[in-house]
């Protein structure tokens, strides 16, 4: 019979808690990576596509700005957001090679929340950032597990 051992048992706990909570986050956040697939669509407009420069001497990031416009349910929306998650790299040549999928005037697909129409995306799908928490999680909780029974 495997019996606990009593030292880790703190620590255990701990590192259960914080890898339960990790596994919540990133189930959470694939959950809303991958929402967009099921929400309505409509065509949309690219207004504006552009790259924003921010940083300083020691770093610099380069933000590609995708501004689109739709219409649902005779309203016209307007939104920047490219997809649930809008994580980039930063890097100049990946924030290029964004803005070129979009030129102004371009037609677009849009995906529109279904009960937020104001809420919408270009984009959906899983993006290596977001199995960060939940590979963490993983680690963290058959971690809490081995402490917890010991060799």
């Amino acid at each position: 019979m495997i019996t606990p051992d009593p030292e880790g048992l703190v620590l255990s706990k701990w590192a259960l808690g914080i890898g339960l909570s990790c596994l919540g986050l990133g189930t959470w956040l694939l959950l809303q990576e991958l929402a967009p697939r099921r929400w309505p669509q409509v065509n949309g407009t690219i207004v504006a596509s552009r790259i924003e420069f921010s940083g300083g001497y020691r770093a610099s990031q380069y933000l590609p700005i995708i501004e689109y416009e739709y219409r649902y349910h005779e309203q016209l929306f307007k939104s920047t957001r490219r997809r649930a998650g809008n994580y980039v790299s930063g890097e100049q040549g990946r924030a290029e090679a964004m803005i070129a999928r979009y030129p102004i005037d371009s037609s677009v697909r849009v995906f529109i929340h279904p009960k937020q129409p104001a809420v919408s995306a270009l984009e959906y799908g899983i993006n290596f950032l977001s199995l960060v928490p939940l590979g963490f999680g993983i680690l963290l909780t058959s971690l809490a597990t081995l402490f917890f029974f010991g060799k």
